[in-house]
């Protein structure tokens, strides 16, 4: 090879997907991949150390290390325990602090003006372009598996505000628009992961009208989609009022839909109704929800003789007793 003594050089990888090709397929190897994982990042660290280090070089590195993450999340069942592992990296490298030169006093900044590795640069950027740039080529469980990644780290506090353009962009493409029922199902399972794991963060924005940080062509990502809009859902970000639209629409697509669309609304529903109560949230219709299914439990309990137990599992619920009183309904024949 020209340019190479030995013959045995190999030519960097300049093109992004070129770089991709090289990532780790096997979820199997996932420890493997994280520990991988880990050495870039804390190589990066140790670069910048250099007697001149090549800042430029060192943001490529980080744009293709965070790729990397994201993809390894993406390769892992949403389900896996080891995007925990992934979760703890993130954390560990946040924990290095700011980066600063024995030889001076500045701490080191990047082209966006984040701090090395305080403010993790870039990481967020990586996973919000993921979302609405690339994700709709994902499969179904790639998606939610994004959705397990970015619900995480927004729940333990990593680029929280950043995160939640992720949560927005993700509710309004899958219940703020119109679109197909199988696209629908195809966005409920990485929906029902942030629920699952971020709930409380998205509840607390919601109650406090929260608003992301965005920059002005993100206004549509934050900004309510059309259905929403149409009920008078305003504003940019985060309301309750945002917070119930997406639950009603969950309890239409379940009281409407069958088979997976039933199934993956539901979820979403019952992840979203008692949110509120467990950190001191009034949100309208909680308690009224758990009233009347208790009433609902009861009385199929009764219906089986007073035998055994019987969990929400068993029933067969209605979203709308969050309006209405059961009392109203004669709940067995």
């Amino acid at each position: 090879m020209a340019g190479c003594a030995s013959g045995s050089c190999q030519v960097p990888l300049t093109n992004r997907n070129d770089k991709r090709k090289e990532f780790e397929t096997d979820p199997r190897n996932a420890r493997e991949t994280c520990q991988g994982l880990r050495d870039d990042l804390f190589g990066i660290a140790q670069r910048y150390f250099d007697v001149a280090p090549d800042l430029v070089r060192i943001e490529e590195n980080l744009h293709d290390a965070w790729d990397e993450l994201i993809h390894a999340a993406k390769i892992l069942p949403a389900g896996d325990a080891e995007h925990d592992r992934l979760i703890t990296l993130v954390h560990e490298v946040r924990e290095l602090g700011d980066s600063v030169r024995t030889t001076q006093d500045d701490v080191a900044t990047l082209s966006n003006g984040k701090r090395l590795w305080t403010d993790l640069p870039f990481l967020a950027d990586e996973i919000f372009d993921s979302w609405i740039k690339e994700s709709a080529v994902f499969t179904s469980a790639e998606r939610a598996s994004l959705a397990v990644l970015s619900s995480k780290l927004c729940a333990t506090g990593i680029c929280a505000p950043e995160m939640a353009r992720c949560a927005l962009w993700l509710f309004r493409e899958a219940l703020e628009t119109e679109k197909p029922g199988a696209h629908i199902i195809n966005m409920l399972p990485a929906c029902l992961e942030w629920l699952r794991h971020s709930n409380i963060k998205i509840v607390k924005w919601c109650a406090e009208n929260s608003a992301p940080l965005s920059h002005k062509e993100d206004k549509i990502v934050t900004s309510p989609g059309p259905l929403a809009a149409g009920i008078n859902v305003l504003g940019e970000g985060f309301s309750v009022a945002r917070w119930l639209f997406w639950r009603q629409r969950l309890g239409e697509l379940y009281t409407h839909g069958n088979g997976d669309m039933a199934r993956l609304s539901r979820a979403c529903f019952e992840q979203m109704i008692n949110t509120g109560s467990l950190v001191g949230i009034d949100i309208p219709g909680e308690k009224r929800y758990l009233a009347n299914i208790f009433k609902a439990l009861d009385a199929e309990l009764a219906s089986r003789g007073f035998k055994g137990s019987v969990g929400a599992e068993d029933i067969e619920i209605d979203p709308s007793w969050v309006a209405e009183d059961l009392a109203d309904r004669q709940m067995v024949e």
